[in-house]
């Protein structure tokens, strides 16, 4: 818009409908794709929060998908543009680890399941060991002659040494 142009655009919370306009001033230019860009960082911020894919991942997503459209890939936001809004929604969900082990504090919604069953078994009094498990997985575990372990040490905080999964095969 212009300087002093009182031209407003209002729309609901996920910026997907338009509510109310308010009238531009004359020669005001009015961007009509601004609308489109906004939805589409929006949605960026969303699937970011809540999506555990990589962010770039999800970005060449939803980039792909509107580039089908040569109408709507101009006006999607570049990678510049998304980035930070990203990262930052990502980072409001997901927390940074602290800087010590000692330090780790775990919130209820990652310590139980989606069906509030407890998950968290066990840590060791300086969180060098932490064991996660639901009852009727160790009940699984305690029924099976066969267990399945698998370690990798690629995706553990840096402060671990080594991630170990437990499976047992169901029939």
């Amino acid at each position: 818009g212009s300087r002093g142009c009182s031209g407003k655009l209002y729309t609901n919370l996920d910026a997907t409908e338009v509510i109310r306009t308010g009238e531009h001033a004359e020669g005001c230019r009015v961007d009509a794709h601004a609308f489109y860009h906004q939805q589409q960082l929006n949605e960026l911020k969303r699937l970011a929060a809540g999506d555990l894919r990589p962010v770039l991942e999800i970005y060449d997503e939803l980039a792909s998908n509107a580039s089908t459209s040569l109408e709507t890939a101009a006006h999607f936001p570049t990678w510049e543009q998304a980035w930070n809004t990203m990262y930052y929604s990502r980072s409001k969900r997901y927390p940074r680890l602290p800087a010590r082990r000692q330090d780790l504090r775990l919130t209820t919604e990652q310590t139980t399941t989606k069906s509030s069953a407890q998950f968290f078994m066990y840590h060791s009094p300086t969180n060098d060991i932490l064991i996660f498990a639901t009852e009727d997985g160790v009940k699984l575990l305690a029924q099976s002659n066969c267990w399945c372990g698998d370690g990798t040490f690629k995706i553990v905080p840096s402060w671990y040494q080594q991630l170990f999964t437990l499976h047992v095969f169901l029939r």
